[in-house]
């Protein structure tokens, strides 16, 4: 599935993605593809909004630019 990034933060060659997607809509997935091909790991999903219905976000091994991902299982 592809989503638009709302916002990313990289540190220390890991990049934590906020999906435009709400986290319950979100299935397991294992790697994601940036528009230029590069593979990235999802290492982890984590919460970032404690108020409303949140948006989906993980961690990613590696530095992340772009606005849209394809998430893969």
């Amino acid at each position: 599935m592809k989503y638009d990034v709302i916002s990313s933060f990289s540190l220390n060659g890991k990049t934590e993605v906020t999906l435009d997607v709400a986290v319950t809509d979100m299935p397991t997935y294992t790697a994601a593809i940036d528009a230029d091909g590069n593979l990235f790991k999802v290492l982890r999903f984590t919460f970032p909004k404690t108020s409303g219905i949140p948006n989906a976000s993980l961690v990613l091994e590696g530095i992340y630019k772009g606005n849209r991902i394809e998430l893969l299982n």
